[in-house]
Protein backbone atom coordinates (compact mmCIF):
# COMPACT_ATOMS: atom_id res chain seq x y z
CA UNK A 1 0.00 0.00 0.00
CA UNK A 2 2.72 2.60 0.84
CA UNK A 3 4.43 2.22 -2.59
CA UNK A 4 0.42 3.18 -4.40
CA UNK A 5 0.02 5.89 -1.80
CA UNK A 6 3.29 7.61 -2.54
CA UNK A 7 2.72 7.48 -6.20
CA UNK A 8 -0.39 8.87 -5.93
CA UNK A 9 0.79 11.84 -3.75
CA UNK A 10 3.57 12.49 -6.36
CA UNK A 11 1.01 12.48 -8.45
CA UNK A 12 -1.82 14.66 -6.83
CA UNK A 13 1.57 17.39 -6.80
CA UNK A 14 2.37 16.89 -10.54
CA UNK A 15 -0.95 18.15 -11.47
CA UNK A 16 -1.48 21.50 -10.44
CA UNK A 17 2.35 22.19 -11.24
CA UNK A 18 1.51 21.19 -14.57
CA UNK A 19 -1.88 23.27 -14.54
CA UNK A 20 0.56 25.84 -13.72
CA UNK A 21 3.21 25.33 -16.68
CA UNK A 22 0.39 25.33 -19.31
CA UNK A 23 -1.01 28.36 -18.38
CA UNK A 24 2.28 30.05 -18.32
CA UNK A 25 3.42 28.66 -21.42
CA UNK A 26 0.97 26.68 -23.25
CA UNK A 27 -0.88 27.18 -26.55
CA UNK A 28 -4.29 27.53 -27.17
CA UNK A 29 -6.16 24.31 -28.38
CA UNK A 30 -9.49 25.26 -27.26
CA UNK A 31 -12.00 27.35 -25.72
CA UNK A 32 -13.95 26.58 -22.37
CA UNK A 33 -17.25 27.61 -23.08
CA UNK A 34 -20.80 26.25 -22.26
CA UNK A 35 -22.18 28.57 -25.71
CA UNK A 36 -22.90 26.05 -29.29
CA UNK A 37 -20.09 27.78 -30.99
CA UNK A 38 -16.42 25.97 -32.71
CA UNK A 39 -13.68 27.64 -34.64
CA UNK A 40 -12.76 26.38 -38.21
CA UNK A 41 -9.19 27.37 -38.95
CA UNK A 42 -7.42 26.52 -41.68
CA UNK A 43 -3.49 26.33 -42.33
CA UNK A 44 -1.31 27.31 -45.36
CA UNK A 45 -3.01 29.50 -47.79
CA UNK A 46 -4.09 31.54 -49.27
CA UNK A 47 -4.41 29.79 -53.02
CA UNK A 48 -6.13 31.23 -55.99
CA UNK A 49 -8.37 28.62 -56.79
CA UNK A 50 -9.17 26.51 -53.39
CA UNK A 51 -9.28 29.42 -50.80
CA UNK A 52 -12.13 30.78 -52.93
CA UNK A 53 -13.91 27.72 -52.91
CA UNK A 54 -13.57 27.71 -49.33
CA UNK A 55 -14.65 31.15 -48.76
CA UNK A 56 -17.94 30.25 -51.26
CA UNK A 57 -18.78 27.24 -48.80
CA UNK A 58 -18.21 29.13 -45.28
CA UNK A 59 -20.92 32.19 -46.59
CA UNK A 60 -23.09 29.76 -47.94
CA UNK A 61 -23.90 29.20 -44.55
CA UNK A 62 -22.66 31.77 -42.50
CA UNK A 63 -19.71 30.29 -40.83
CA UNK A 64 -16.77 32.48 -40.10
CA UNK A 65 -13.09 30.75 -39.83
CA UNK A 66 -9.99 31.97 -38.97
CA UNK A 67 -7.30 31.69 -42.07
CA UNK A 68 -3.49 31.25 -40.73
CA UNK A 69 -1.51 32.62 -44.12
CA UNK A 70 1.67 31.92 -45.33
CA UNK A 71 2.97 34.88 -46.29
CA UNK A 72 5.01 34.52 -49.10
CA UNK A 73 1.46 33.39 -50.68
CA UNK A 74 -0.65 36.11 -48.75
CA UNK A 75 1.43 38.25 -50.90
CA UNK A 76 0.85 36.93 -54.16
CA UNK A 77 -2.85 36.82 -53.46
CA UNK A 78 -3.67 40.62 -52.16
CA UNK A 79 -6.82 40.05 -52.90
CA UNK A 80 -8.04 36.76 -51.70
CA UNK A 81 -6.66 37.71 -48.22
CA UNK A 82 -8.91 40.83 -48.55
CA UNK A 83 -11.57 39.13 -49.57
CA UNK A 84 -11.38 36.77 -46.25
CA UNK A 85 -11.08 39.90 -44.01
CA UNK A 86 -13.90 41.76 -46.09
CA UNK A 87 -16.51 38.64 -45.69
CA UNK A 88 -15.63 38.61 -41.40
CA UNK A 89 -12.89 35.95 -41.23
CA UNK A 90 -10.09 36.06 -39.12
CA UNK A 91 -6.86 36.70 -41.01
CA UNK A 92 -3.71 35.35 -38.48
CA UNK A 93 -0.02 34.19 -39.05
CA UNK A 94 1.84 30.63 -40.52
CA UNK A 95 5.04 32.56 -40.64
CA UNK A 96 6.92 33.55 -43.98
CA UNK A 97 7.69 30.78 -45.38
CA UNK A 98 6.20 27.54 -43.83
CA UNK A 99 9.66 26.22 -42.69
CA UNK A 100 9.73 24.22 -39.30
CA UNK A 101 10.56 26.91 -36.56
CA UNK A 102 12.82 24.57 -33.78
CA UNK A 103 15.30 24.27 -36.74
CA UNK A 104 15.80 28.08 -36.74
CA UNK A 105 17.86 30.30 -35.15
CA UNK A 106 16.05 32.74 -32.19
CA UNK A 107 16.86 35.69 -35.12
CA UNK A 108 15.08 33.31 -38.19
CA UNK A 109 12.43 32.37 -35.93
CA UNK A 110 11.66 36.13 -35.56
CA UNK A 111 12.06 36.78 -39.26
CA UNK A 112 9.72 34.34 -39.96
CA UNK A 113 6.96 35.30 -37.38
CA UNK A 114 7.22 39.19 -38.03
CA UNK A 115 7.94 38.21 -41.80
CA UNK A 116 4.33 36.52 -42.28
CA UNK A 117 2.74 38.84 -40.28
CA UNK A 118 3.61 42.11 -42.46
CA UNK A 119 3.66 39.66 -46.06
CA UNK A 120 -0.14 39.32 -44.78
CA UNK A 121 -0.91 42.92 -44.05
CA UNK A 122 -2.75 44.91 -41.84
CA UNK A 123 -5.46 42.66 -41.49
CA UNK A 124 -3.53 39.97 -39.97
CA UNK A 125 -4.25 39.47 -36.43
CA UNK A 126 -1.51 38.32 -34.28
CA UNK A 127 -2.37 34.89 -33.71
CA UNK A 128 0.65 32.35 -34.73
CA UNK A 129 0.55 28.81 -35.75
CA UNK A 130 4.01 27.27 -35.79
CA UNK A 131 3.92 25.03 -39.60
CA UNK A 132 3.64 21.45 -39.13
CA UNK A 133 2.76 21.83 -35.72
CA UNK A 134 6.08 22.05 -34.74
CA UNK A 135 7.23 23.72 -31.22
CA UNK A 136 9.32 24.01 -28.38
CA UNK A 137 9.88 26.74 -25.80
CA UNK A 138 12.17 28.68 -27.24
CA UNK A 139 10.10 29.05 -30.13
CA UNK A 140 7.18 29.72 -28.10
CA UNK A 141 9.39 32.63 -26.41
CA UNK A 142 9.68 33.85 -30.00
CA UNK A 143 6.60 34.40 -30.43
CA UNK A 144 5.90 35.95 -27.38
CA UNK A 145 8.37 38.68 -27.98
CA UNK A 146 6.86 38.98 -31.91
CA UNK A 147 3.71 39.84 -29.88
CA UNK A 148 1.80 36.66 -31.13
CA UNK A 149 -0.31 34.22 -29.30
CA UNK A 150 0.38 30.77 -30.14
CA UNK A 151 -3.02 28.90 -31.27
CA UNK A 152 -2.92 24.55 -32.07
CA UNK A 153 -5.97 22.93 -32.19
CA UNK A 154 -8.39 19.97 -30.65
CA UNK A 155 -9.31 18.16 -33.41
CA UNK A 156 -8.97 18.09 -37.03
CA UNK A 157 -10.04 16.13 -40.14
CA UNK A 158 -7.22 14.47 -41.22
CA UNK A 159 -7.73 16.26 -44.34
CA UNK A 160 -3.71 15.63 -45.59
CA UNK A 161 -4.24 12.01 -46.09
CA UNK A 162 -6.45 10.16 -48.74
CA UNK A 163 -9.82 10.31 -48.07
CA UNK A 164 -12.91 11.02 -50.08
CA UNK A 165 -15.75 13.24 -49.01
CA UNK A 166 -17.66 10.88 -46.96
CA UNK A 167 -14.72 10.66 -45.04
CA UNK A 168 -13.56 13.84 -44.45
CA UNK A 169 -17.09 14.20 -43.10
CA UNK A 170 -17.24 11.60 -40.93
CA UNK A 171 -13.68 13.31 -39.45
CA UNK A 172 -14.83 16.76 -39.14
CA UNK A 173 -17.99 15.96 -37.25
CA UNK A 174 -15.94 14.01 -34.79
CA UNK A 175 -13.71 16.93 -34.75
CA UNK A 176 -16.68 19.43 -33.87
CA UNK A 177 -17.71 20.32 -29.97
CA UNK A 178 -18.30 23.50 -28.12
CA UNK A 179 -15.15 25.07 -27.42
CA UNK A 180 -13.09 23.03 -30.34
CA UNK A 181 -10.45 24.47 -32.65
CA UNK A 182 -10.76 22.66 -35.62
CA UNK A 183 -7.25 22.14 -38.03
CA UNK A 184 -7.98 21.93 -42.09
CA UNK A 185 -6.32 23.52 -45.05
CA UNK A 186 -7.46 25.52 -47.55
CA UNK A 187 -3.85 24.95 -49.91
CA UNK A 188 -3.72 21.87 -51.87
CA UNK A 189 -2.37 18.50 -50.06
CA UNK A 190 -0.94 15.69 -50.74
CA UNK A 191 -4.15 13.83 -51.08
CA UNK A 192 -5.04 15.89 -53.33
CA UNK A 193 -1.94 14.76 -55.97
CA UNK A 194 -3.33 14.25 -59.43
CA UNK A 195 -7.05 15.67 -58.90
CA UNK A 196 -8.19 18.14 -61.18
CA UNK A 197 -9.66 19.78 -58.39
CA UNK A 198 -7.74 20.11 -55.70
CA UNK A 199 -9.56 20.46 -51.97
CA UNK A 200 -13.07 19.54 -53.77
CA UNK A 201 -14.01 16.76 -51.01
CA UNK A 202 -13.27 19.30 -48.74
CA UNK A 203 -15.63 21.53 -49.90
CA UNK A 204 -18.03 19.03 -50.14
CA UNK A 205 -17.92 17.83 -46.68
CA UNK A 206 -17.82 20.92 -45.46
CA UNK A 207 -20.63 22.03 -46.84
CA UNK A 208 -22.39 18.55 -45.93
CA UNK A 209 -21.42 18.90 -41.97
CA UNK A 210 -22.14 22.70 -42.24
CA UNK A 211 -25.75 22.04 -43.63
CA UNK A 212 -26.23 19.26 -40.84
CA UNK A 213 -25.35 21.18 -37.67
CA UNK A 214 -28.20 23.73 -39.25
CA UNK A 215 -26.87 26.37 -36.57
CA UNK A 216 -27.00 24.05 -33.81
CA UNK A 217 -23.35 24.81 -33.37
CA UNK A 218 -21.96 27.76 -34.94
CA UNK A 219 -18.69 28.33 -37.13
CA UNK A 220 -17.17 31.79 -35.28
CA UNK A 221 -13.11 33.64 -35.75
CA UNK A 222 -10.88 31.93 -33.13
CA UNK A 223 -10.48 35.63 -31.47
CA UNK A 224 -14.27 35.17 -31.07
CA UNK A 225 -14.24 32.00 -29.82
CA UNK A 226 -11.67 33.22 -27.18
CA UNK A 227 -14.21 36.17 -25.97
CA UNK A 228 -16.77 33.22 -25.15
CA UNK A 229 -15.08 31.36 -22.50
CA UNK A 230 -11.41 30.51 -21.38
CA UNK A 231 -8.63 29.35 -23.09
CA UNK A 232 -7.74 25.94 -22.86
CA UNK A 233 -3.78 25.80 -23.25
CA UNK A 234 -1.17 22.59 -23.30
CA UNK A 235 2.61 22.81 -24.18
CA UNK A 236 2.06 20.60 -27.41
CA UNK A 237 6.05 20.65 -28.06
CA UNK A 238 7.02 19.01 -31.08
CA UNK A 239 10.44 19.18 -32.72
CA UNK A 240 10.59 17.51 -36.47
CA UNK A 241 12.15 14.38 -35.01
CA UNK A 242 9.63 13.84 -33.21
CA UNK A 243 6.80 14.98 -35.97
Amino acid sequence: MAPSLTHRIRRSLRRPLRRAWDRAFGATVAIDTAQPVFALTFDDGPHPSTTPMILDVLERHGARATFFMIGEAARSHPEIVARVAATGHAVANHTLHHRSLPGLSGCDRRAAIMGGLEAIGPSAQRLLRPPYGHFDLACWWTARRCGHDVVFWSGHAFDWRDADADQLAANLRAAIRPGAIVLLHDAPQHSDEGSSSPRAALARALDRVLGDLGGALQSVTVPELVDLGRPVRHTRWVSPDAA
